[in-house]
């Protein structure tokens, strides 16, 4: 696929629709839209900015905002300036904060007044950082604003509108490629700490350009998405998707599943993605008589089961194409348009090369289960690797192959399904979380001597997370339930918090020492276990603020809802 037709890079991208789409609308969030035009020149205006402030071509600048224009207009204003865009989850406490930060040396933030509290007290430490960028949201409130100035180290804090304001719409990009790094990707840790995934404009690039022509989406289509722009899925299956055919993009804060049809039907949308637990939320409200009465032609997600598409395609019509893929590499299979296999994530896309290998590396036979891995076809439109972490970089890409940890089986036909993951991840509300990550937080707990973190069955779908604590003997402070849940709360994202805590004398090991998962996981430990819902308890979310401001009416832990 020749991506210099789409501009080569992202900002080449936004510039050649601006030139050929000018007033045509763009996005929109909420009461604010930006058209094509609009959006090129405020990313002009962002790249100025910035480049006032000192920062030079390479050099990372993290946001860390909601859903919202402002989040486009930073986003594309740091690739213009050839900056490296780092996306952070709006859920993240300060250790993660720390974490992203700090390994990704950025020098800037742009970050939502709601959010600068996960700042306070770590700014000393981030040694890199010179400049921190706050957007005023309406519902900050002087509770959610972190007392920066009060902090020793030489940090310039700059208000985002009084910046952009002054900077010029007019500003000389640098010549980039597709080589060239766009963003540093964090994904969750298996064996340690989160990943930085280094993603060049060609991996952006493709991954728009391969969703649009599976979903053969045009200049006609509105994409609309209730998924967090700081992933991958919104950021490259909608957005850039959405600019690559020449379409609108809608964008919304959240997902609820009591307005989510009211929402596309404003919206007027003719696609979105759909998570698996999305899927099983909307079957399980009430049937209702304007189920079929939307403009929704296509949706996109990763394999449910068959009876699951199904049904809800039966019920409020549309067209399910399910694929896969990951952060590391795009989507590199999806379901034929006209020829799908429920229940399959459907063939390898044109742009590389799946194969089903064994743990010595080798092929496994036809219809038997192996690890999916990849090659690509041309270069630039996967990642580079995982940031200042080369021993995960060449174990993932052992034998000239990129490992995916997940496991599939092939049908003779070229369509592949999902059998499991490898990995020790657990997938939580939408997130890919890491049981080590969870882990170390419990262990960080004083007279904690093990912690073992599992995922166990939801009622809806993915999984529930569960931990299993072992207090040190002769510990002087009660472990409890409640105090575990609290730490991890204030440690932790909400997606990051076990719901089941179940407190023992004693766990399975293996000959290493190592807490035995498998022997754990074969008991009923959820029967035994502490229910943080059953107590009426609910992991801190930091964006509840703004959401309280925004939604009176959406409360935490609402049923009929994913906490994003």
């Amino acid at each position: 696929m020749d991506l210099s037709r789409f501009g080569g890079t992202v900002s080449g991208l936004l510039k050649l629709r601006a030139e050929q789409l000018g007033s045509a609308p763009f996005a929109c969030s909420g009461a604010e839209s930006r058209s094509y035009r609009e959006l090129n020149d405020r990313s002009n205006q962002v790249a100025a900015a910035l480049t006032d402030l000192g920062l030079e071509r390479g050099d990372c600048v993290a946001t860390m905002l909601p859903n919202s224009m402002e989040y486009l207009d930073a986003w594309f204003g740091v690739a213009r300036g050839g900056h490296v865009h780092v996306p952070v989850n709006i859920a993240y406490k300060q250790d993660h904060v720390e974490w992203v930060l700090g390994l990704a040396k950025a020098r800037a933030i742009v970050i939502d007044r709601c959010f600068t509290p996960v700042l306070e007290g770590i700014l000393g430490r981030l040694t890199n950082l010179e400049h921190v960028i706050v957007v005023e949201s309406e519902a900050a409130s002087p509770s959610s604003t972190a007392r920066l100035e009060s902090l020793g180290r030489p940090v310039t804090h700059h208000n985002w509108e009084q910046l952009t304001a002054t900077a010029s719409s007019e500003f000389s990009a640098p010549s980039l490629s597709t080589a060239d790094v766009a963003s540093i990707l964090f994904t969750s840790g298996t064996t340690g700490r989160s990943k930085g995934v280094v993603a060049p404009h060609g991996h952006h690039l493709h991954m728009g350009a391969t969703t649009a022509a599976v979903q053969r989406l045009s200049s006609k289509d509105v994409l609309f998405t209730v998924l967090p722009l700081f992933h991958g899925n919104a950021q490259l299956t909608t957005v850039i998707a959405g600019m690559i055919a020449g379409a609108s993009v809608v964008i919304s804060p959240r997902f609820s599943a009591r307005t989510f049809w009211d929402e596309v039907r404003s919206a007027g949308a003719t696609q979105f993605n759909l998570l698996s637990t999305m899927a099983n939320v909307l079957l399980a409200a009430p049937p209702s008589a304007r189920d079929r009465e939307h403009n929704v032609r296509v949706m996109m997600g990763a394999p449910v089961p068959a009876d699951t598409l199904l049904r809800f395609e039966r019920r409020f019509g549309g067209h399910i194409i399910e694929a896969f893929g990951s952060t590391e590499l795009g989507m590199i299979a999806a379901n034929p348009y006209d020829d799908r296999r429920p229940g399959s994530f459907g063939k390898v896309t044109p742009r590389g090369q799946i194969a089903l290998l064994d743990e010595s590396g080798a092929p496994v036979p036809l219809g038997e289960v192996g690890e999916v891995c990849y090659r690509p076809n041309s270069p630039h439109i996967m990642c580079m690797g995982y940031l200042d972490n080369s021993e995960a970089s060449l174990e993932a890409m052992r034998g000239l192959w990129w490992h995916t940890g997940d496991l599939a089986r092939e049908d003779g036909d070229g369509y592949y399904y999902f059998v499991d993951r490898q990995r020790d991840v657990i997938r939580h509300k939408g997130e890919n979380v890491s049981s080590f990550e969870v882990e170390q937080a419990i262990l960080a707990l004083a007279g904690v001597e093990q912690a073992a973190v599992l995922a166990v069955p939801a009622e809806l779908s993915e999984d529930e997370i569960l931990a299993v604590v072992v207090p040190s003997d002769g510990c002087e402070i009660e472990i409890t339930p409640e105090v575990v849940f609290g730490q991890c709360d204030r440690r932790l994202p909400h997606f990051m918090v076990p719901r089941f805590i179940h407190v023992t004398k004693s766990v399975p090991t293996t000959e290493t020492g190592r807490v035995n998962k498998a022997l754990l996981a074969g008991s009923d430990l959820v029967a035994q276990a502490w229910d943080a819902h059953g107590e009426g308890l609910h992991p801190t979310r930091l964006d509840r603020r703004r959401e309280r401001e925004t939604s009176p009416s959406e409360s935490q832990g609402q049923e009929g809802e994913i906490e994003q």
